[in-house]
């Protein structure tokens, strides 16, 4: 009866162009896989209560694909947990369309701690890197689980830092059988080993899209109270996230070495004659002109926090 709602659900998740409302309700309305692998894009709509247009269904051997899922997800020890289910991140149901379930791989315990995201650039200094290592190090010791996107950069910086210290979230764009980017699959690793998790939205084999990586980035924010910015230059990914934030009603911080960055960048426009173009960009800047406060230590962090 467990594996045979479990597959009903594995079969709901991979309906991409539905929303978590839609997808509980055609959950409340049928008993099995079998039942959703039969349904017309016209049944769908039906169900749903609204006009869905999708070149994405129906899909050939939809059942066999859901049953490959599940297999897949037993030999990586993956689990699945649905957005009604008592493991589900309790801040992450807060925000808009909250993942209709998440696959899980590692400490299921881990997803409902005080969490703080940390983000930033692919392409931090050294100096960077170092800050938020040890940025993260000094959060875990106060007892907060880190969350980041398992990216090169600061992303790794971040998790790095957690790993004798502490427990780590890593939010991946793609199935938790393929971890991307490669490079960090030993410390997809370590994190697992070290009590943190590795989740996702997306079934076992989808590729990491570029799309997926902004869609990630709401779960990111949306499982921490706050988000740190650490270095981010214009038009980075980590100020998508920093959108996020702002969007959930979560704090936002940027570290002074973003600011650093900013500076730098302004430095150069201005040489360039560029100053008018980059100061119309997402940029670090503009937050703070707007009042994102900036912080240049864990304490300052957790002060504010405490106050609030």
């Amino acid at each position: 009866m467990e594996n045979k709602k479990l597959l009903l659900q594995l079969g709901i998740a991979r309906l991409g162009f539905l929303s978590t409302e839609d997808k509980l309700k055609l959950e409340n309305n049928l008993d099995n896989i079998s039942n959703l692998a039969i349904l017309s894009i016209d049944d769908i709509s039906f169900i749903v209560g609204r006009v869905v247009n999708t070149r994405e269904w129906p899909v050939e051997n939809f059942e066999k694909i859901i049953l490959k899922d599940f297999s897949v997800m037993q030999a990586f020890s993956i689990d699945f947990v649905h957005c009604k289910d008592k493991n589900y991140p309790v801040m992450l149901n807060q925000v808009y369309d909250a993942p209709y379930g998440l696959f899980v791989r590692g400490n299921l315990s881990v997803l409902n701690t005080p969490a703080v995201s940390i983000v930033g650039t692919r392409n931090p200094s050294v100096s960077g890197f170092k800050t938020t290592f040890n940025f993260s190090k000094e959060l875990t010791t106060l007892g907060y689980t880190v969350v980041s996107g398992l990216a090169l950069g600061i992303d790794t910086a971040a998790h790095k830092g957690t790993i004798l210290s502490g427990k780590t979230i890593a939010v991946l764009a793609c199935g938790l059988d393929n971890i991307y980017p490669s490079a960090n699959k030993k410390l997809a690793v370590e994190i697992i080993k070290n009590g943190g998790c590795l989740i996702s939205e997306y079934s076992p084999g989808e590729p990491p899209l570029k799309w997926r990586f902004i869609q990630r980035n709401r779960i990111i924010s949306g499982l921490s109270e706050a988000t740190v910015v650490m270095e981010s230059p214009p038009k980075s990914g980590a100020l998508i996230t920093a959108d996020f934030a702002l969007e959930q009603n979560r704090d936002l911080y940027f570290h002074e070495s973003a600011l650093s960055v900013q500076e730098r960048y302004n430095l150069i426009a201005q040489k360039k004659g560029l100053s008018e173009k980059v100061q119309k960009l997402r940029c670090v800047q503009r937050y703070i002109d707007e009042g994102a406060p900036c912080i240049s230590s864990v304490k300052d962090l957790v002060t504010s926090l405490f106050i609030k």
